[in-house]
């Protein structure tokens, strides 16, 4: 009887071992399984806990009652949480009606049934069974569980213990050793229980390790070729879930590989993939939606659960290709944009004489028609070479904007002036609506004329497309919180297939040698550069209007200094005499600018650098210099440096005469002189306006 008592006690500690592992589990994992079978363990406790108190009251009805009853729905529910173990769970409704069956058989039996064998053994069948149950359920999960040997042999041999107990309950004895049999059973569940955990962990762990990864990663079957695993990130890169991925061959992601085992049959499988999976070497990939994906990767022989597979990293690196060749293209630009500039600014300089010498022959006097008309052509020809210069400029070198308060009806009229002559020798009808309360703007003057001359330029020519009447409005207006440009045509339009190319590079419809397709991308950079942007509207055989809105500023805010108008030009003084020095080291340039100076009365003399200029600046004197600023040797910049150290005074009487004026450098030290400058190609007019105004603000040198 001690022996017994005490064996029951070792196994009543056993099963509240499990108990209390089993409750640790669910915590930690939430399976519904071991939530069932802390019930199980809690019934049996009771049970053993039960046959403690009959040792010493045999007879006692509600003992045996609750230990038949407390047997029963341990097997109940160690059956419910095997079939949930095994992927066939069975409802919670079945398990109420169980349960209250097994309460009814055994108050039943406990009254009625008088022998304990045939009250016993029905119970520890159904018990003996869901241990077996469970134990097979572990078995067939070996390959994925490494403690599911030890559990699933734990539960036979419990099982088995369990069917043989009502015969050791006819001895002492046996029941002793059975109740023994029970805490050992118990531990060894204990064990396989705390190595499955321990696995679960690492196994856990590493998973979230494999999903994490940016590579896609497959684990492949050497002998069968099959994915028998693979990451979050696989699944993203084939497009295909974790059902029909796994099990597939391998060769259906890369069909490289197909072609490697056709080629290569005496190959072994390891030299297969390597012969693909090469360092630095590109493969496709085929998703599930039957695309393909550029990709590289790598491989390496690992051991998963006693047998040899392939991991197989693979990264897409299409995105890579893609920013590669972005970072070609934009060194392809900067290159060009490098060779663009040299070549404008060199072209600046043959502009400049050709226009030069042409508006000095147009005011000549004594030409007769048709000659001054042939020169006015060679002006307007030249003209536009310059604006295609200045494109080109622009394009290769942007120019942050200098920004001020700009009324942009006064803009607007302003190169609406300049551009009407044009318009209307093109046979086109002008309107212009300019509503005199619209608010002011932050923009750069200069750019934003130049977007509107370049939108009026496109229309002209678009216009002369069609026939008679040619209509071309200008108006301003106001729009929420911006200020809106319009430029509108009654021109053919602008097809549908190509209105989403206009504002690309180079792209143009005119003709060779009538565009080059800069003018509207140069445009949209400025307008964008102003926190606004273009709109196109465009019907066919209906016309083109082009909208520049820009962030308006309302009335009574002023953010910077108001825009400086020019003044109102006067007619220019008759200069005395005065002595006026060109340093420049295009000779076609010296040439034109000495005639068209001597012509209104000054005497000239010209150097080809700064260095020569200050040779002549010693032994000379001097009223006023115009100088180039990009020369061999001493450069215009040294030269306004290097004088204003000796002579102040005249260093701020140098005109700088430059084609790079959208060089932010150039631009900069323009500025910072103070002085007055000039742009290649320039205005005959504008030279002798210039020196005039320079002439009004000095003294008379002696």
């Amino acid at each position: 009887m001690e022996w017994t008592n005490a064996v029951l006690i070792l196994a009543l500690m056993s099963i509240c071992m499990v108990l209390a592992l089993f409750a640790y589990l669910n915590h930690r994992t939430k399976k519904p399984y071991f939530s069932l079978w802390i019930g199980a363990w809690i019934f049996y406790a009771a049970y053993l806990a039960a046959a403690i108190g009959l040792q010493e009251s045999p007879d006692q009805i509600l003992l045996v009652m609750t230990r038949r009853a407390c047997i029963g729905l341990s097997a109940l529910f160690m059956f419910w949480g095997s079939f949930h173990l095994s992927g066939h769970p069975r409802s919670m409704k079945e398990l109420k009606w169980g349960t209250v069956l097994i309460l009814l058989w055994s108050a039943v039996a406990a009254i009625v049934v008088r022998d304990r064998f045939w009250i016993t053994m029905p119970v520890f069948v159904l018990l003996a069974a869901a241990g077996a149950y469970t134990g097979v359920a572990y078995l067939l999960r070996r390959k994925t569980y490494h403690g599911a040997t030890i559990l699933g042999i734990g539960f036979l041999l419990w099982g088995a213990h369990l069917l043989a107990f009502p015969y050791m309950e006819r001895s002492q004895a046996l029941m002793t050793l059975g109740y023994f049999l029970t805490a050992v059973v118990t531990v060894m569940i204990v064990i396989g229980m705390i190595v499955e955990r321990e696995v679960t962990m690492a196994e856990q762990s590493y998973r979230v390790l494999f999903d994490s990864t940016s590579d896609a990663i497959f684990l492949v079957d050497l002998l069968s070729q099959q994915i028998v695993d693979a990451n979050a990130a696989a699944l993203r890169l084939t497009k295909y879930s974790a059902v029909d991925l796994l099990g597939r061959p391998f060769t259906d992601i890369c069909p490289s590989l197909r072609c490697e085992t056709t080629a290569s049959v005496t190959m072994d499988a390891l030299k297969i993939f390597n012969a693909v999976f090469r360092p630095f070497s590109e493969f496709p990939v085929t998703r599930a939606n039957g695309t393909t994906v550029n990709c590289e990767g790598d491989t390496s022989l690992v051991q998963s659960h006693q047998r040899s597979v392939l991991q197989v990293n693979i990264r897409d690196v299409s995105e890579r290709k893609k920013v590669g060749q972005q970072l070609r293209r934009a060194e392809k630009l900067s290159a060009l944009g490098q060779l663009i500039a040299g070549v404008a600014h060199e072209l600046n300089n043959p502009l400049a004489v050709v226009m030069g010498f042409s508006q000095v022959m147009a005011k000549r006097t004594g030409l007769d028609e048709k000659t001054r008309n042939e020169m006015q052509r060679i002006l307007h020809e030249s003209e536009r070479a310059t604006k295609i210069v200045r494109d080109l400029l622009a394009f290769a070198r942007p120019n942050d904007p200098q920004k001020t308060l700009v009324n942009i009806n006064r803009l607007v009229a302003s190169v609406v002036e300049t551009q009407e002559a044009v318009i209307r020798a093109a046979g086109i009808q002008l309107e212009s609506k300019l509503p005199a309360d619209l608010p002011r703007t932050m923009a750069d003057h200069g750019q934003i004329e130049q977007v509107l001359v370049n939108l009026i330029t496109n229309a002209v020519y678009a216009l002369s497309m069609r026939e008679k009447p040619r209509l071309l409005t200008i108006r301003t207006e106001e729009n929420g919180y911006y200020i809106r440009i319009v430029v509108a045509d009654n021109g053919p339009g602008i097809p549908k297939e190509i209105i989403g190319q206009i504002f690309d590079p180079f792209f143009t419809t005119k003709p060779v040698g009538k565009g080059t397709g800069l003018g509207l991308t140069i445009s949209n950079t400025i307008v964008q550069e102003h926190r606004g942007k273009i709109l196109v509207e465009s019907q066919p055989d209906t016309g083109t209007r082009f909208i520049v809105e820009l962030p308006m500023i309302p009335s009574g805010i002023a953010t910077a200094p108001a825009e400086v108008l020019p003044a109102p030009k006067r007619l220019p003084e008759q200069h005395t005499k005065r002595s006026i020095l060109i340093v420049d080291d295009e000779p076609g340039i010296v040439e034109v600018l000495t005639e068209v100076i001597s012509e209104i009365g000054h005497d000239v003399a010209s150097a080809t650098n700064g260095s020569e200029a200050m040779e002549r600046i010693a032994t000379g004197k001097y009223d006023v210099i115009l100088s180039d600023m990009r020369m061999p040797g001493m450069d215009g910049v040294h030269l306004f440096e290097t004088l204003k150290e000796k002579d102040e005074e005249l260093a701020h009487r140098i005109i700088s005469v430059t084609g790079d004026t959208v060089s932010p450098d150039t631009r900069a030290f323009l500025e910072s002189t103070g002085n007055r400058w000039l742009s290649k190609p320039f205005n005959v007019q504008q030279i002798i306006d210039t020196i005039n105004e320079v002439l009004d603000d000095q003294p008379v040198s002696v």
